[in-house]
């Protein structure tokens, strides 16, 4: 197996006689230039949980036609904070009010331009315990982990629950109504530990486990993140699409009422048919179009 096949590593173990025959198309190819090599990457990296999946994929797109990219790595430190990660310091803010007990009406004060938030996360939590402050500060950090990428955080110095709390956090579930199809019973430690803002599901995800965390008990929506009930997402349509043109593109099929979706492709080659071939079944696969099961 040659280096290139850790493209697929966002597959994790999945492979099939598909990916064998676009293996066979790489292999075709000989060398790949840098840029070629640049693009399978961004591909191999593309995850389409990522609340900015869509945008990334119409880079890509556009990538392959160009047959370069600027695209890389993660803006460095001191860049502008972007509007998504403006709301999520918020919420990370309120979520510190009620961590440290600041009271309701305290809390509408101090940050006055969130109050909805404040006021659906305190009624959701409830009553103060250490148990729960422990969890949701846990849940805070990760918050800005995402919001400030390149700062290492770790608790300040609050009062941390005893073993027999923390067991207690191991054995609750997160028990959901979602819909025909959808998992909806978690572990809560893995919900806490998963609930993070690059998700696309991330604000509806948050509300479940602090309804959880409040001892509210089963409730109704979908707890989504990674690969767990992705096939819920609303891109999913307009990515099964997508990939059904990349197809045709590949096979020098016409893609019919669908070609303004592979316009930026531009005209057909060999490299291209590569690149097209590996996005559009990244895309099946991490969609739940094909079972990675």
């Amino acid at each position: 197996m040659s280096e290139g096949r850790s493209w697929w590593r966002n597959l994790g173990e999945y492979r099939d006689a598909e990916i064998e025959r676009i293996d066979a198309m790489e292999d075709a190819l000989g060398v790949l230039l840098e840029d070629a090599r640049t693009i399978r990457q961004l591909i191999a990296s593309l995850e389409m949980c990522h609340h900015k999946a869509k945008r990334r994929v119409a880079n890509l797109l556009q990538a392959i036609g160009e047959g370069r990219t600027a695209k890389g790595p993660r803006l460095p430190k001191g860049e502008p904070l972007r509007p998504e990660q403006v709301r999520w310091r918020a919420l990370a803010d309120v979520l510190d009010l009620w961590v440290t007990q600041v009271p309701h009406e305290d809390a509408l004060d101090e940050l006055p331009h969130h109050a909805a938030a404040i006021r659906d996360f305190y009624h959701r939590l409830g009553e103060f315990s250490s148990l729960k402050a422990w969890q949701i500060e846990h849940i805070r950090l990760r918050i800005l982990d995402h919001v400030f990428p390149f700062v290492h955080y770790k608790s300040i110095e609050r009062d941390e629950p005893d073993s027999d709390s923390r067991r207690q956090t191991l054995a609750q579930r997160l028990v959901t109504s979602g819909p025909p199809g959808a998992k909806t019973d978690f572990s809560l430690a893995g919900a806490i530990d998963n609930t993070v803002p690059c998700n696309w599901n991330f604000e509806a995800n948050l509300r479940l486990v602090l309804s959880t965390i409040g001892g509210n008990g089963e409730m109704s929506g979908i707890w989504a993140a990674h690969g767990c009930n992705l096939r819920f997402n609303p891109l999913r349509e307009e990515m099964m699409a997508l990939a059904a043109a990349l197809g045709d593109f590949v096979a020098d099929r016409s893609p019919g009422e669908r070609a303004p979706l592979v316009e930026p492709l531009g005209d057909p080659a060999p490299l291209k048919k590569w690149l097209a071939a590996s996005l559009a079944k990244t895309i099946r696969v991490e969609m739940s179009i094909e079972s990675s099961a």
